[in-house]
């Protein structure tokens, strides 16, 4: 029997190898494909009472030589950055605090992926700006070629874009602003190697995962229609989705934003306690809270805070938050007026403007209509849409038509 079945990334064993007792460890080199230093692992092999004295070469050895072989495989973790100082950091501290783990460290994101397509590790730690390609290509390359691996960001950009892009991104598992201390990093690779053992556990098929990709895609872009923002986040707060909208405000600091690690805070200490306040009941309480924040130069952001009942990759609830700014509010597109309630062209255009809150007198003015038409006009839009007053028709025209980014006033 091949040793490799055992170690895959084998290429040298010792040659002679001689035991006195039932159980030996013995230590196994490892080599990197482009003939780098992997890592050393261990391998416990129980022998017969007899002990033997075997002859291994061009890995091969005989099954009767071992009698059985468990081995139990370390997890590999392998850090793509440009910068050979970080990638010295991470060695040195990590051969310290987790000399358990199998740790490969790659300067070049291309070599890295071609060596990752050979012997997939499950977690890999990416830098954003690198001159070949950058870290989200990276993640995405990796996504395509490893599927069971997760990326974690470290990145010295404080771009919130390319934050919004990495939460967003199904392969990105966290993002971490550096500086970004030694014992945060441990707890992200941690956590994403607790999420691939549970992921595991299910061994979906692949047409399976292929339709939950599909419909995540489907999912994201359905919420990029949405005027207000979407924000998902676990009970802690910290961000694991937005739509687009709310990517923008987050970004545009409207009075919600996230912080080096990803957690939403608002625009003062206060604020920031009342958010979270209402992200806990809705996580352990089940109970929706609704809360105004405000921007840097006073503006109001309407936050809307509910249970959210899905999977999470973590043990706590996740919540869904409900982002809605003043300046959001859009008069209803007159053409689906038009094609929903059976209106004139001009019916369509004087239910739209006063929908947009305008009075009855300005939104006659804006459409050039004189007083008494305007009137007339309305009337008949009462009859059609089955109402008696200007409240009731504003409501009915609210609550039917859907307020998506595409509409067009």
């Amino acid at each position: 029997m091949s040793t490799s079945k055992f170690c895959p990334a084998m290429r040298f064993i010792p040659s002679r190898i001689k035991a006195s007792s039932s159980t030996i460890s013995t230590l196994v080199i490892t080599f990197h494909p482009a003939g780098k230093f992997m890592a050393s692992c261990v391998m416990l092999a129980w022998l017969p009472l007899s002990a033997f004295e075997g002859n291994f070469s061009d890995n091969r050895a005989k099954q009767s030589d071992f009698g059985w072989v468990l081995m139990s495989v370390l997890p590999s973790i392998a850090f793509v950055d440009d910068e050979p100082k970080i990638l010295s950091g991470i060695r040195r501290g990590l051969k310290k605090q987790r000399p358990n783990w199998d740790l490969a460290f790659f300067e070049n994101p291309i070599e890295a992926l071609q060596n990752f397509k050979a012997k997939p590790p499950r977690v890999v730690v990416v830098d954003i700006r690198m001159p070949q390609m950058n870290g989200l290509d990276l993640a995405r390359e990796i996504n395509k070629s490893c599927p069971g691996t997760l990326c974690i960001v470290l990145s010295g950009s404080t771009d919130f874009d390319i934050a919004i892009a990495s939460i967003n991104d199904g392969n990105v598992f966290r993002y971490y602003v550096k500086p970004c201390s030694l014992d945060i990093l441990i707890d992200g690779i941690e956590e994403a190697l607790s999420t691939r053992r549970r992921r595991a556990d299910d061994q979906p098929n692949t047409a399976r995962m292929a339709g939950s990709k599909m419909v995540h895609s489907l999912s994201a872009g359905a919420l990029d229609l949405i005027r207000y923002g979407v924000l998902v986040a676990d009970s802690d707060g910290h961000a694991l989705f937005t739509n687009a909208k709310a990517g923008r405000m987050l970004t545009e600091h409207v009075g919600l934003s996230l912080d080096a690690n990803g957690f939403c805070r608002a625009a003062n200490t206060k604020e920031t306690e009342r958010l979270h306040l209402a992200i806990a009941k809705a996580s352990n309480l089940s109970e929706m809270t609704a809360l105004t924040v405000l921007s840097p130069d006073g503006k109001p952001l309407r936050v809307t805070v509910q249970p959210y009942e899905a999977e999470s990759t973590t043990n706590n609830r996740l919540v869904c938050l409900f982002l809605f700014s003043d300046d959001q509010v859009t008069r209803p597109n007159p053409k689906l007026l038009m094609d929903m309630f059976s209106l004139t062209v001009s019916e369509s255009r004087l239910a739209a403007a006063l929908a947009g809150g305008m009075s009855l007198e300005d939104a006659a003015q804006e459409c050039g209509l004189t007083r008494a038409s305007a009137r007339t006009y309305l009337k008949n839009i009462f009859s059609k849409l089955d109402v008696t007053r200007q409240s009731e028709l504003v409501r009915t025209i609210l609550i039917s038509l859907a307020n998506s980014t595409s509409d067009n006033s």
